[in-house]
């Protein structure tokens, strides 16, 4: 599915799945000359979500900015992990509700709850991967991305 918007006077068309994009952003055009994108939510969201985590103990938190990536799907991830199954749905559990709560906001997407070995909560522009310790040592998503800027978050 395509929509359709109008930014200074020019008709765009784009994929559905960008909807959920523009959502993050603040559009702020001066008169159709310039037009500026000011990201409002990514430092809040991701310092809320990274709290949720520390507050269930998840180890190795950190955060990797894919914007300057050309090909990737979201803006950024969030990872971390947990030493048990039941840690990882605690620390699943309680991004859900500290997003619901914190942020208004729901994810577009989640796999994984069903075994807990690594969970993935899509929000649109941030994407949280929960891994138990073995499946994150052996997918090392963190090397998978590793041109793109890296946060650590610690207590």
């Amino acid at each position: 599915m395509f929509f359709s918007k109008r930014i200074c006077g020019v008709q765009t068309i784009e994929p559905d799945y960008l909807r959920h994009f523009y959502r993050g952003l603040i559009f702020v055009s001066l008169r159709c000359k310039f037009t500026i994108f000011l990201l409002f939510m990514n430092n809040r969201e991701l310092r809320v979500i990274a709290d949720a985590i520390l507050d269930k103990k998840g180890e190795d938190v950190i955060s990797l900015d894919l914007r300057p990536i050309g090909t990737a799907i979201t803006d950024f991830f969030m990872v971390c992990t947990g030493t048990s199954t039941t840690m990882v749905s605690a620390i699943a559990d309680n991004i859900l509700k500290e997003a619901k709560e914190k942020l208004g906001i729901k994810p577009l997407r989640m796999q994984g709850l069903e075994n807990a070995f690594w969970v993935i909560i899509d929000f649109g522009n941030v994407v949280v991967h929960i891994f138990l310790k073995e499946y994150r040592e052996f997918y090392r998503l963190e090397d998978l991305w590793a041109d793109a800027p890296r946060v650590t978050y610690t207590d």
